[in-house]
């Protein structure tokens, strides 16, 4: 998998697709179609594609934009069915590991989860982050009035 990919065109069904790293309102998009699907948290593209079932015309046609046209010109419901009547099972696996490739959602979560932390630190004014654990207390530092009914 190539991780530097930056776009990437397939021909489905006569015409010209593109792949590009998403933007907000696809991520709303997928957001919302995804609600109650589960994923494996090792999935490989064709644990995706199997995990995403009929949904998977759908997801594809919010990845991919026709060559030449805006998002904003996109036809979401007549995308999904050219996909859904043109586009067979390999060439879909192909589109999921081209996600993975466009999108570095690893390394876009570890760069939030540091922004987050950071914001966090800012509030409190504390470089360390706070604990949500007592202090431990050794057995012999403890006091027992017995066993509880």
């Amino acid at each position: 998998m190539n991780m530097k990919l930056k776009e990437k065109e397939y021909e489905i069904g006569g015409r010209k697709f593109v792949h590009r790293p998403m933007v907000l309102g696809q991520v709303n998009q997928l957001m919302e179609i995804l609600q109650g699907v589960s994923i494996p948290a090792q999935a490989g593209a064709l644990e995706l594609a199997m995990a995403l079932g009929n949904k998977l015309s759908r997801v594809i046609a919010i990845l991919l934009s026709e060559k030449g046209k805006s998002l904003k010109d996109k036809d979401l419901e007549e995308l999904t069915d050219h996909i859904a009547t043109h586009l067979d099972l390999p060439a879909a696996v192909e589109v999921a590991e081209d996600f993975f490739g466009l999108n570095p959602l690893p390394s876009v979560l570890g760069r939030l989860t540091k922004l987050i932390q950071g914001l966090n630190q800012g509030k409190t004014g504390s470089s360390k982050s706070p604990s949500s654990s007592p202090a431990e207390t050794s057995p012999k530092e403890m006091k027992s009035s017995g066993d509880i009914p």
